[in-house]
C-alpha cells in the first residue's frame, strides 16, 4: 500500500516532537511494514492569521490521489481531501483552543457588517468542504481591503478563533475521515478536538531514536525547548531549594533562554548545555540520575518515554497532561504538585532513596518497551482502504421534504431555531430536505447543515418580491408569509426544486400552513404532515391592522390552515392549548393530533452557576454591570414587549438591557436610554455567551401562540427568568419554582430580585434546568416525532 504522511513544515524550520514522530513513522513504514511511504510537507507560517489561513488553503488543494492512504497528525495538514484519510491527532492550534488567551473575548461582539457576514458564513457552513472556495475568496478580499485591521486580524482573536474552528471542522469532519486516533488520552479528552460522535482510539507512539542505555547516575537532566509551557523556570526554582550536591544539566534553546540563565545565576550546580544532537542526547540520558519533565498539559511528551527507555526515573507534575499516562506516582515515576516546594522534595527523595528510585525506573522501562511502531500501525492501518470515492458511502435512508416560507440558516428567530434544531435532531434517523423561500436578491443556496440535513433555499423573483411589497402596502404590515400561499407561482424555480425533492421523499411536511399552495401546485398526491407553530388564523387576527385587505388575508390563512389540519396524516403543534384550539376551529379530534413542543439543546447550552457568570463577565470586560437579556426576533409580539423594556431601562439605569436578535434592528434609529444595548443578530456561539453572562432573562410576552422557545434556552443556561403568564404557556412551568412570573407591573421588582440572587434564586434555576433536561431536549422531541412517523408507516 502507498502511504502519504502529510505534515506542515514550520517556517522558520525547527525540529520538535512532531518532526521526530513523522520521521519515525516514515522509517518504520518503509523498512518493516511491507508498505511504501513518503513524507509530504508544505511550509507553514503561523505569525499572522492570513499566513495561517493561507496554509489551510494550500493543504485543502493538495492532490494526493497517487497514494492509497493518507495519514495526518497536525493542523493544517488534515485539510487534505482523500478517500482513505486517517488522523493520528497530536494537537490542534492550541492558541485558538485550550491555550486561547483568557483576557481576549472568545467571540466577536463588534457590529462591522463585513466581518459579521464572514462569521455568519462560517457558522452556517460548518463541516461543509464545498464551502471552502467561497470562504477563502471572502477572506482574501476582506484582508486585501483592510490591511492591518486589528478587529479582523488579531492573532489569536475572536474572528480568527471562529475561522480556525470552522476550517478544522471541515478538515476533520466525519464525512472525510476514515479513522480517528489520538496520541494520548489527554488529547482525546480536550474539548473540541474531535467531531461529536467520532470513535477515537488512543495509541501511544514510540520514539525514532535508538541506542538508549543506562550507564551511570551522575546528575539530574532535562531537555526541552525553552518555552513558557515547558516550565523550565519552575525546575530551576525547585532545584535551587535543594542541597543536592550533584549537577542539574539542562539541554535546549528557545525564547526564554536569557531569562532562565538569569534565574539560575549564582547556582553552580545548574548547567545549560545548549542544543544537542541525537547522539549527544542519548549520552546525556545514559549518565543521568533522573529526568524531571514538568510541562503544562503536554500532549504526550517524548522526554518521558525516552527517559524511561534509558532506565531513568521520571519526575513530573500532577498537571503535566500526557506524561501522566506513563508516570504513575510511586509505581513508574514520581508525581509532584506544580510548585517549587513539592518538586524540591521530589528531587531530594529521588537523590536520597536510590534503590526505591531505581525500582520506579525499572518498571517505567518495561512500560516504555511495550510501546512499538507495530502496535501503532496495527491500529492506524487496521483495515483495507475503501473503494476510491470522494467520501465513504452510507446506507440509503428514508427522506422527508419540509416546506417553509422563509430561509432558516443561520437561525435568527424562534421559528428558524425550531426548524433548525428539530430537523437537525431528526436527521439522526432520516434524511431531511428543508425547501425554503428566500428573500429577493439573497441568491439560491444549498446549505448542508449536517450529513442527512440540508436546506434548499430558492430566492423570490423580482416579480414575487414586488407582489409581496404591494400586499404589504395594502395591509399596512409585512405579510410575505400569507402571500406565499397564492404568489408561489411567481417563483417557478421553487416549484422545480420542491418537485425534485418530493420525487425521492416518503412524505411532505408543511411547516406553518403557508406553503400548502406550493404543494398543491406540484400536483403532489403523497402523504402530508402538518407542523403548527401557532394557531395561525387566531394569531393573525390579533396582528393584522384594520384595513380593506384584512378580511381577505385572514380568509386565505384560514383556508390554508384548514386544509393542512384536515388533509394531513397528522398535525403536531407546540402545546396542548394549540391542539385544542385547532381541533375546535376545524372540527377535528384533538386525539388525532400530537404535541411536539419547542425545545432546547442541553448539550450545546451549558448551565452557568452565578460564580461562573461573574468570572465570564470580568473576562469579557463587563465587570460588575448587571445585565438583563431579551432574546427576540422581529416578530410583532417581541417588538411590543421591547417597548416595555425601554420603560424599565429608564427607571433602572443601573441595569443594562441587552436585545439580542433581529428585533434590535427595528429600533436602531430610535433615541433610547444608554443602558439599552441593541446587540442584534448573533451566531449560536455568541448567543450562548449572552445567556451565560446575563444576570436575568426576560420573557415579557402579552400574546402569541405555541410554547416560547427563548424561555427554554434561558432555563438551559441557568439564567433566572422573569416572565408573564403568557410567556410560560404550555411548558408546565410553576411560578416561583422555575421562574418569577407576574404581570408587567411586577417586572421591575422581579428583575431586581433575580439580580440580587440568593439561595431561592439558585434553587429556581436548578429546577428550571432539570425541567428542560427531562421534557424539552430537542433530541428527545425529534425521537418522539420519528416514532410517530414510523407508527403511521411514513418512514
Amino acid at each position: 500500500m502507498r502511504v502519504a504522511i502529510v505534515a506542515p513544515s514550520p517556517s522558520p524550520f525547527v525540529v520538535g516532537g512532531a518532526e521526530n514522530l513523522w520521521w519515525g513513522m516514515l522509517d518504520y513504514l518503509n523498512r518493516e511494514s511491507g508498505h511504501v511511504a513518503d513524507l509530504v510537507k508544505l511550509p507553514v507560517k503561523e505569525t499572522s492569521l492570513p499566513d495561517l489561513v493561507s496554509a489551510y488553503e494550500a493543504f485543502s488543494k493538495l492532490d494526493l490521489s497517487g497514494f492509497d492512504t493518507v495519514i495526518s497528525t497536525k493542523y493544517p495538514a488534515w485539510m487534505v481531501s482523500h478517500p482513505d484519510h486517517r488522523v493520528f491527532l497530536q494537537h490542534r492550534c492550541r492558541g485558538y483552543y485550550d491555550w486561547y488567551p483568557p483576557d481576549r473575548p472568545p467571540v466577536y461582539a463588534g457590529r462591522d457588517p463585513e466581518i459579521r457576514a464572514l462569521l455568519e458564513f462560517v457558522d452556517r457552513n460548518r463541516e461543509q468542504r464545498e464551502s471552502l472556495p467561497a470562504f477563502f475568496g471572502m477572506f482574501r478580499s476582506l484582508v486585501a481591503a483592510r490591511p492591518g485591521d486589528p478587529e479582523l486580524l488579531r492573532h489569536p482573536g475572536p474572528v480568527g478563533r471562529a475561522i480556525i474552528h470552522y476550517l478544522d471542522g471541515v478538515g476533520l469532519a466525519r464525512t472525510g475521515i476514515r479513522r480517528y486516533a489520538a496520541i494520548a488520552e489527554t488529547v482525546k479528552r480536550r474539548p473540541g478536538y474531535f467531531p461529536e460522535g467520532a470513535d477515537v482510539t488512543v495509541v501511544y507512539h514510540p520514539t525514532n531514536k535508538t541506542g538508549f542505555r543506562n550507564e551511570a547516575e551522575e546528575y539530574f537532566f532535562t531537555v526541552s525547548r525553552f518555552y513558557p509551557s515547558k516550565r523550565i523556570g519552575l525546575l530551576i526554582d525547585a532545584y535551587r531549594r535543594t542541597g543536592i550536591p550533584v549537577p542539574f544539566k539542562i539541554a535546549g534553546t528557545g525564547d526564554e533562554e536569557a531569562m532562565l540563565r538569569e534565574r539560575a545565576a549564582g547556582d553552580p550546580r545548574i548547567e545549560f548545555v545548549g542544543f544537542v544532537r541525537d547522539d549527544e542526547l542519548i549520552d546525556l540520558y545514559a549518565r543521568a540520575m533522573a529526568v524531571p519533565f514538568v510541562p503544562a498539559d503536554e500532549d504526550f511528551g517524548y522526554i518521558t518515554l525516552e527517559a524511561m527507555l534509558a532506565g531513568k526515573t521520571v519526575i513530573t507534575t500532577s498537571d503535566a497532561g500526557g506524561p501522566l499516562e506513563l508516570v504513575r506516582d510511586g509505581e513508574t515515576g514520581v508525581v509532584a504538585e506544580p510548585e517549587a516546594g513539592s518538586l524540591a522534595r521530589a528531587f531530594e527523595r529521588v537523590h536520597a532513596e536510590r534503590e526505591w528510585a531505581r525500582g520506579l525506573a525499572r518498571r517505567g522501562h518495561e512500560l516504555a518497551k511495550s510501546i512499538t511502531w507495530k502496535k501503532l500501525f496495527d491500529t492506524l492501518l487496521a483495515d483495507e482502504p475503501p473503494p476510491r470515492r470522494a467520501h465513504p458511502a452510507r446506507p440509503a435512508r428514508p427522506r422527508i421534504t419540509v416546506l417553509n416560507a422563509y430561509g432558516v440558516h443561520p437561525p435568527s428567530s424562534g421559528g428558524s431555531y425550531r426548524l433548525h434544531c428539530l430537523y437537525d435532531a431528526l436527521s439522526r434517523h432520516i434524511d431531511v430536505d428543508l425547501v425554503t423561500l428566500g428573500l429577493h436578491g439573497q441568491g439560491d443556496d444549498v446549505i448542508h447543515v449536517r450529513e442527512g440535513f440540508r436546506e434548499l433555499r430558492v430566492a423570490r423573483t423580482k416579480a414575487h418580491d414586488e407582489a409581496d411589497f404591494a400586499a404589504q402596502v395594502e395591509a399596512h404590515t409585512p405579510v410575505y408569509d400569507i402571500t406565499a400561499i397564492g404568489n408561489i407561482g411567481l417563483t417557478p424555480a421553487y416549484l422545480t426544486v420542491l418537485e425534485n425533492s418530493l420525487a425521492g421523499s416518503r412524505a411532505a411536511l408543511v411547516s406553518h400552513p403557508y406553503m400548502i399552495g406550493a404543494l398543491r401546485a406540484t400536483g403532489y398526491a403523497g402523504p402530508m404532515i402538518h407542523e403548527s407553530h401557532n394557531c395561525e388564523h387566531a394569531l393573525k387576527s390579533r396582528m393584522l391592522p384594520e384595513t380593506p385587505a384584512r378580511a381577505r388575508l385572514l380568509a386565505e390563512v384560514e383556508d390554508a390552515e384548514r386544509h393542512c389540519v384536515t388533509d394531513s396524516v397528522f398535525t403536531f403543534a407546540t402545546c396542548d392549548g394549540d391542539v385544542e384550539e385547532l381541533a375546535r376551529a376545524y372540527g377535528m379530534s384533538a386525539e388525532a393530533m400530537m404535541v411536539i413542543p419547542n425545545g432546547t439543546d442541553t448539550k450545546r447550552i451549558a448551565f452557568a452557576a452565578p460564580a461562573d457568570r461573574q468570572r465570564l463577565k470580568r473576562r469579557l470586560g463587563i465587570g460588575e454591570q448587571a445585565v438583563a437579556l431579551f432574546l427576540a426576533s422581529g416578530h410583532r409580539p417581541n417588538l411590543e414587549a421591547a417597548e416595555h423594556i425601554f420603560g424599565w431601562a429608564q427607571r433602572m439605569p443601573e441595569v443594562a438591557f441587552a436585545l439580542v436578535g433581529n428585533a434590535a434592528d427595528a429600533f436602531l434609529h430610535r433615541s433610547l436610554p444608554p443602558n439599552v444595548w441593541l446587540v442584534g443578530v448573533v451566531g449560536e456561539e455568541e448567543r450562548n455567551i449572552w445567556l451565560e453572562v446575563s444576570d436575568v432573562a426576560l420573557n415579557p410576552m402579552l400574546y402569541g401562540g405555541g410554547t416560547n422557545l427563548k424561555l427554554l434556552d434561558y432555563f438551559a443556561a441557568g439564567t433566572p427568568v422573569v416572565s408573564t403568564d403568557t410567556g410560560i404557556r404550555g411548558t408546565g412551568v410553576e411560578p416561583g419554582r422555575h421562574a418569577l412570573v407576574g404581570p408587567m407591573e411586577d417586572f421591575e421588582r422581579h428583575i431586581g430580585a433575580a439580580i440580587v440572587g440568593g439561595p431561592d434564586i439558585d434553587r429556581m434555576t436548578v429546577a428550571a434546568r432539570r425541567l428542560v433536561e427531562e421534557r424539552f431536549d430537542w433530541r428527545m422531541l425529534a425521537d418522539r416525532l420519528y416514532e410517530a412517523m414510523k407508527a403511521r408507516q411514513l418512514v
